[in-house]
């Protein structure tokens, strides 16, 4: 057992507890299946989540693309196995990925974006929504709200069995201080194979807890919601699914210009 101030952060793919959600709600989420040497990877769970912001844009988090030469996007789809027919999808190449320069394999701006190319048209527009993000200069931290996860991740802790459907559960956002305490180091490479610990940055991310339910391995790169608003990408974990989770937090992505300025190439 780990205490809670180590942290072997495993990443987070997947919805425990939670509830199945109705057909036509967050029309924006994307799926992802990674590609090792131009080789699809087989689903042990369900690759990775993220979302659309634009007509050519996914918002996911670096190490769903980290490594990988590739990585199939599905959207519009509803259930992931089998997938929804007439699902759209966009084959993105490594190039077109525009990972954190920052993050090198460990969990630290563990954010990234890819592009699509052809862009959606506007039918393929038509049948899915774009994410909201917050709007430049939000300094509201949601500790002590209620948010929403999204994703197709594992169901049970510990199962490697993700959910053919779509999922959600509700999370509460935690303060700083029991951030600082239930992550207390976060790895960071810092070259050659090494590794240092970083204390928890509050200033880039926000965690959440619930008694029971949490997002799991499956759900990585997908969304935390409040209020219609996506403000955070889900990162990564503790020793179980329902530790507790780490989530990059998009207003400082959005503050900063990240987001924006690796939106325009």
């Amino acid at each position: 057992m780990r205490s809670n101030n180590e942290t072997d952060e495993g990443d987070v793919d997947t919805i425990i507890g939670g509830w199945i959600v109705p057909r036509g709600d967050h029309k924006y989420m994307a799926s992802t299946l990674q590609h090792v040497n131009d080789v699809l990877m087989a689903r042990l769970s369900s690759g990775c989540g993220g979302t659309v912001i634009s007509d050519r844009h996914i918002l996911t988090a670096a190490h769903c693309l980290y490594g990988f030469s590739s990585v199939n996007v599905y959207m519009g789809v509803y259930t992931i196995n089998p997938l929804d027919s007439g699902y759209i999808k966009r084959v993105v190449q490594s190039w077109n990925f525009r990972i954190h320069t920052s993050y090198k394999g460990q969990n630290w701006d563990d954010i990234a974006i890819l592009k699509m190319d052809p862009p959606l048209s506007q039918t393929e527009l038509s049948r899915i929504a774009i994410a909201k993000l917050p709007p430049a200069g939000t300094i509201v931290t949601y500790e002590n709200q209620w948010a929403q996860a999204v994703g197709w991740g594992w169901t049970i802790d510990g199962v490697s069995s993700g959910s053919p459907y779509l999922k959600a559960t509700w999370l509460a956002i935690q303060s700083k201080e029991y951030c600082s305490y239930k992550f207390y180091y976060v790895n960071v490479a810092v070259g050659n194979g090494q590794s240092v610990g970083v204390p928890y940055n509050h200033a880039l991310m926000m965690c959440t807890y619930r008694d029971n339910e949490g997002s799991c391995l499956g759900d990585s790169g997908g969304p935390i919601i409040v209020n219609d608003v996506q403000v955070g990408i889900a990162s990564f974990g503790g020793p179980s699914c329902t530790y507790g989770g780490a989530w990059m937090r998009v207003s400082a992505y959005v503050n900063n210009g990240w987001i924006r300025n690796n939106m325009i190439y």
